[in-house]
């Protein structure tokens, strides 16, 4: 008797990460490339934290830590309409929070996971994508904070929240990845202490956790 095969339903609704993953995939897509459309990026950020993170990593967390949750994405919502400078640096606080948190969530099951398949894999690229994000936000904060942390070339960066953000965004993954194209440059030793932390957190990463979990790769069932 043939085995029955797992529906494409059934199995994607067995992949923690692989949503997740996508998602993240998005948000990047978005603030690259949807510049002109205003709120876009803010707006998928959002709703990704809300509808991935929110269900997927918090249904068991006690109800204090979801209304801190809920709360944090709130403060991100409120700051598409309030735009002044202190609110900026609240409302950045608060999805890096949250990306924080998610991104915590996801590396604590990954490296407890007795089987490493294909969603624990992408469990562990989430992580480094969302690291990518946090410091994208870290660098908004500290510009925010400090204006002319960081120059584009010999000007600063644009003033304008939705064009800075793909700037930093851009940036933070050029200093994750070390590919260090010197066309965004940190001035403040703030800055500079950001970026230094980051680039050794992007090799450490890709050297140690997902060089490991690539070689501990298995799609056998676990025994018994």
């Amino acid at each position: 008797m043939r085995p029955r095969q797992e529906s494409p339903w059934n199995w994607a609704a067995h992949q923690r990460y692989l949503f997740v993953f996508l998602a993240i995939l998005v948000i990047l897509a978005s603030i690259s490339f949807v510049r002109a459309v205003p709120h876009v990026p803010v707006l998928l950020m959002v709703a990704v934290v809300t509808l991935a993170f929110g269900p997927l990593r918090l249904r068991s967390a006690s109800p204090r830590v979801k209304l801190l949750f809920l709360a944090l994405v709130a403060l991100r919502a409120l700051g598409l309409w309030i735009r002044s400078r202190g609110w900026v640096i609240v409302a950045d606080s608060a999805v890096l929070l949250v990306f924080t948190i998610g991104a915590l969530a996801i590396l604590r099951d990954v490296l407890t996971e007795p089987m490493v398949g294909l969603d624990t894999i992408l469990g562990g690229c989430s992580v480094y994508l969302l690291v990518g994000i946090c410091f994208a936000l870290a660098f908004s904060v500290n510009e925010s904070i400090d204006p002319g942390a960081f120059l584009v070339g010999a000007q600063p960066l644009d003033p304008e929240y939705m064009r800075r953000i793909p700037q930093l965004v851009y940036l933070s993954f050029v200093v994750l990845t070390s590919v260090g194209f010197g066309d965004i440059l940190p001035m403040s030793s703030s800055a500079r202490g950001l970026v230094m932390m980051e680039a050794i957190f992007g090799q450490l990463y890709l050297a140690i956790l997902v060089a490991r979990l690539v070689s501990q790769y298995s799609s056998r069932t676990p025994e018994g």
